[in-house]
This record gives structure tokens, C-alpha cells and sequence, in this order.
């Protein structure tokens, strides 16, 4: 089965930053995981102002949430073996390390840039817009883990229908 997955982190170099909010979506769409999740001490004590401008996710929002690691290890259970679907895979799985054992890893940014061919890294909610992804009937907005990981999912399953041959292989078993 193929999942999807997305993820909110403190900022954009992993494995420096952390994740502070996790989903993992079925191909049906349903939310496996939809989780906001405590970081690292040291960024509980600093804040991610910058990131936090983007998702809105705050330091007091995550405070009495699950640690990063233990939604890692859930997300690692559930992946075990399966096809994975990310939008900016390689930024994603910088903040799983070696932890996903997964068949193998799909990027649909890299995918969709090839797809439309006319964009070199698309942001997701542009290649979402291209297909006509409806932000607000999905009920979640854009840079929210489960958000993201619906809207990816929809790019991926739209350019798979078209005859896409999976989009651009980023890991493979046990990555």
C-alpha cells in the first residue's frame, strides 16, 4: 500500500531542527497519524518563531504533547514495509534518520517538476493549484502536516492516473 506523509518541524535543516507535528495518510485518505508532537528540550526553551510564521504551531500548543521520538517510532511501525509518498521527500525523511524501514520512498515534489515540466521545484500548494485541489473542502489548511499530506496525496494519485510511472525513487528497503 502506498502512504503519505508529511511533517511541521522548528525549521529547515534536519537533523539539526525537530518535527513538532507529524501525519502519515492512507491511499484512502484516512489520517494514520495526525499528530502535533514535543521537539528537543532546547527548542522548547528557544521557540521557531520562523516556523512557527508558516504551520502556527507554538511552543505552548506542543508543551504537554508526545515527544518528537515517540511519534517517530509510531511512524516507523506503521510505514514498516510500505511504499512512501512525500512532497520534498529528502527534507522529510532528514527527520526520521535510518528509522523508516520502508520498500521505498517517493519524492512528488521532484515527481510534479517533471510532470509538468515547465517548473523546477513546485511548491505544493502550486502544483496542488494546478490540479485543482480544493484546500477547503479538504477541511485542513495548507502547512499543516495532515493538510499537506492530502494534497499530496491528490497530486500523486492525479499524475499516477495520467500515467506518471511513480515519480522519482529517493530510498529504498530499509532507508
Amino acid at each position: 500500500m502506498t502512504l503519505y506523509l508529511d511533517t511541521e518541524t522548528t525549521g529547515l535543516r534536519p537533523p539539526h531542527d525537530d518535527l513538532v507535528e507529524v501525519a502519515l495518510i492512507d491511499a484512502r485518505g484516512e489520517r494514520l497519524i495526525d499528530e502535533v508532537c514535543r521537539p528537543a528540550e532546547r527548542w522548547m526553551r528557544r521557540g521557531w518563531p520562523e516556523a512557527q510564521a508558516i504551520h502556527g504551531i507554538a511552543p505552548e500548543y506542543v508543551a504537554d504533547a508526545r515527544p518528537a521520538d515517540a511519534v517517530r517510532a509510531d511512524v516507523a511501525d506503521l510505514v514498516g514495509g510500505e511504499d512512501l509518498v512525500i512532497y520534498n521527500a529528502r527534507f522529510d525523511l532528514g527527520f526520521f534518520g535510518s528509522q523508516l524501514p520502508i520498500a521505498s520512498a517517493h519524492c512528488a515534489m521532484l515527481a510534479a517538476e517533471r510532470f509538468f515540466a515547465w517548473y523546477k521545484w513546485p511548491k505544493l500548494i502550486e502544483a496542488a493549484g494546478w490540479i485543482g485541489y480544493d484546500w477547503d473542502a479538504a477541511g485542513i489548511p495548507p502547512h499543516r502536516a495532515a493538510g499537506d499530506a492530502l494534497a499530496a496525496r491528490a497530486v500523486w494519485q492525479h499524475m499516477c492516473a495520467r500515467g506518471w510511472p511513480g515519480g522519482p525513487h529517493v530510498a529504498g528497503p530499509g532507508a
